[in-house]
């Protein structure tokens, strides 16, 4: 019975190799998940760069130039709503404000949204980066989206209409000084609503919210954080300057 025991449990030669080779997975695993815990990190902390810098540009687009301010008054509504999803910010801007009526062909921006469009596109200006480099400053793109309500125009002239007014939108964003290799002009038609009608929401209110453009910014993690990180030396140095 003994034997049959000891002809059972077959023990290594050397229980050395074992405990090595033991420690060597132990090492492997544990070098996995510094390396995981390490890329996680990286990603938060682009992450928290991105969220910022997105609320940096929220917060200077609600402080609009002083013929802004007045129509804003006049208007007695906001120019501009705003989402972020992730490393998409999106801007979005009613067309009763910036358009002249309901679309025929073509309906180009009225004086009010080229001052709207303007300042914004001098608010994006000043973090594009190097312009000899597209996609290398804080935006991989900017997507401009032209929408149109269904009284406007049937589906065959939807997507051309809705594209004229991207068009139109994205020509002012050049003359602000935005890279043309950045922008991007997509027309939606009316296949996108903003709204439908409801109890709350009238079909004339509902078209209202449908004319619009939308503005689609999309950021780099990577490029947000080394801006980020030149903005705090920039300012320690002009700290250390003036002691």
């Amino acid at each position: 019975m003994k034997q049959l025991l000891e002809e059972a449990i077959d023990f290594p030669a050397n229980p050395f190799v074992v405990l090595a080779d033991f420690l060597i997975v132990l090492l492997i695993i544990l070098i996995l998940s510094v390396l995981q815990q390490s890329m996680a990190s990286s990603g938060m902390t682009k992450r928290m760069a991105v969220a910022s810098l997105q609320e940096q540009l929220k917060q200077e687009c609600m402080q609009p130039p002083p013929e802004a301010q007045s129509l804003r008054k006049a208007y007695g509504k906001e120019f501009w709503q705003y989402w972020v999803d992730g490393d998409l910010q999106r801007f979005r801007f009613r067309g009763d404000v910036c358009f002249n009526g309901r679309a025929v062909s073509t309906i180009p921006i009225n004086s009010r949204g080229w001052q709207i469009f303007t300042f914004f596109g001098r608010l994006l200006k000043s973090r594009q980066g190097d312009t000899k480099h597209p996609g290398h400053g804080l935006y991989k793109r900017v997507i401009v989206e032209g929408h149109v309500d269904v009284s406007e125009a049937d589906d065959e002239h939807a997507m051309s209409v809705s594209l004229a007014r991207a068009q139109s939108v994205v020509q002012i964003l050049r003359g602000a000084g935005v890279n043309p290799a950045l922008l991007e002009a997509s027309g939606r038609g009316g296949w996108d609503p903003a709204s439908l009608p409801s109890k709350e929401k009238t079909p004339h209110q509902a078209h209202l919210d449908n004319r619009r453009i939308d503005i689609v910014i999309v950021y780099s993690g990577e490029n947000a954080l080394t801006y980020l990180n030149s903005e705090r030396e920039a300012h320690s140095s002009q700290r250390g300057a003036t002691r």
